[in-house]
């Protein structure tokens, strides 16, 4: 019997974005044989590691490398960081915690100084 394996390559490179200019990209410029070959003769694609495609508030927001492996791992987009922030002060939550009660109530106490 013999078996035939489909194989997926799955390279994660942190900190390298996609660029359409040659000058100036350390990646484009270096030299990668195995990457080039595996490129060049199988499908591929390239995706955005940035803004609302991880979870972040908008596109001008940049990744990292957790909301990205985040996004990676569980096959779906969560809420990160500044959008739930943004999330919870827009639907009033953050204002009914013990902790913002907490704060304000500091600063009342210490002429606005926490």
């Amino acid at each position: 019997m013999m078996n035939d394996f489909n194989k997926l390559v799955l390279v994660i490179m942190d900190g390298v974005g996609v660029s359409k200019q040659e000058r100036g990209d350390a990646v484009k410029a270096a030299s990668k044989p195995v990457l080039d070959k595996l490129m060049a003769e199988n499908p591929n694609t390239i995706i955005k590691a940035h803004g609302v495609a991880v979870g972040l508030p908008d596109d001008g927001d940049m990744g990292n490398s957790e909301v990205g492996h985040n996004a990676l791992g569980c096959g779906q987009i969560y809420a990160q960081g500044a959008k739930l922030v943004n999330q919870s002060i827009a639907s009033g939550r953050i204002f009914e915690s013990a902790v913002w009660q907490e704060l304000v109530n500091q600063a009342k106490s210490n002429d606005g100084s926490l």
